[in-house]
């Protein structure tokens, strides 16, 4: 089974109160982009059962669950990745994976620790969320940046921007004037929903994505505002915004322009869902291509906690 990371994303509450200073806000309305992180329903575990299969015949199978745990005031406190060992493994020993989240005197959220644990040379990582007038404008981790910038009045960022230094086989070749990455995805959103992101010319020549274009449900998001260490890391909003919006992303439509024969070739990629009476989702299926001519099918069931679960 060649490793996947499936990870999906949820939510934060927030409103303004114009006596206050920008940190001093009592959250109560949904806001991805508020700095907190309090579901309608909190997740407790979730269950994926993975199964490759394609034209190599590498036909595999197997399951492991994820641990979300909270604190006494809904503040979602750490999440472990696969429990059991059955997935993440160094050499032949299982892996603990785990993020831990950690919020400012006002409950927003303030970083995010990814550990590592399996070999001595697998280090943490730290990543550091920064304000701007009460809207998270920026997360780094060292000289990685994701930036997000606003329009005055404006909730929802026009643009996120990925910064980063160069690989070290991008730095080879001449046709590089810089050490720097710098990716501008131009962003245009609908109810609170991302529907289509417009890159520049650096993120059209790194991805081969000339825009995006997203669809959703009409059912909540359980990962609204969710921010896991692996999405930040891959920059990747622009692959999977769930984290960013109020629905739930069940259509990514994919443009790759091609400038050579002036030809734009189009992909989509659908995820399907299964609901709990109240709306929520209770089973997330997505299936993802390899390299290797194969596909992983993620079958993954959701187990809520049932202090604020009102089916």
């Amino acid at each position: 089974m060649k490793q996947l990371n499936i990870f999906f994303l949820s939510a934060l509450l927030l409103t303004v109160a114009s006596c206050r200073p920008e940190d001093d806000i009592y959250p109560v309305n949904q806001d991805a982009f508020g700095g907190y992180y309090v579901p309608q329903a909190p997740i407790a575990s979730i269950r994926h059962d993975l199964h490759e299969e394609g034209v190599e015949a590498s036909i595999d199978s197997l399951t492991f669950t994820d641990r979300w745990s909270w604190t006494n005031n809904h503040r979602l406190a750490r999440v472990d990745f696969d429990i059991e060992g059955n997935f993440y493994r160094y050499g032949n020993e299982p892996t603990n994976i785990y993020d831990l989240y950690f919020y400012n005197s006002n409950g927003r959220l303030d970083s995010l620790q990814h550990h590592i644990e399996g070999g001595n040379s697998i280090p943490l990582r730290t990543y550091h969320f920064h304000y701007t007038g009460g809207r998270l404008s920026q997360i780094s981790f060292r000289n990685y940046t994701t930036d997000f910038l606003y329009r005055a009045n404006e909730r929802q960022p026009y643009s996120i921007v990925f910064t980063h230094p160069l690989q070290d086989w991008q730095r080879q070749g001449s046709f590089w004037n810089t050490d720097t990455i710098r990716q501008q995805w131009t962003l245009e959103w609908e109810n609170g929903n991302l529907v289509r992101a417009t890159a520049d010319s650096m993120a059209w020549y790194m991805t081969g994505m000339s825009h995006i274009e997203y669809a959703y449900d009409n059912n909540p998001n359980p990962f609204f505002g969710y921010f896991p260490a692996d999405l930040i890391s891959r920059d990747g909003f622009i692959d999977n915004p769930s984290s960013l919006c109020r629905n739930n992303l069940v259509r990514t439509t994919y443009y790759n322009y091609d400038n050579r024969n002036d030809t734009t070739y189009i992909r989509h990629s659908n995820i399907d869902y299964r609901y709990l009476p109240n709306g929520l989702p209770s089973q997330i299926t997505t299936v993802t291509p390899t390299m290797y001519w194969t596909e992983i099918t993620d079958k993954a069931t959701i187990t809520y906690d049932s202090w604020n679960l009102n089916e």
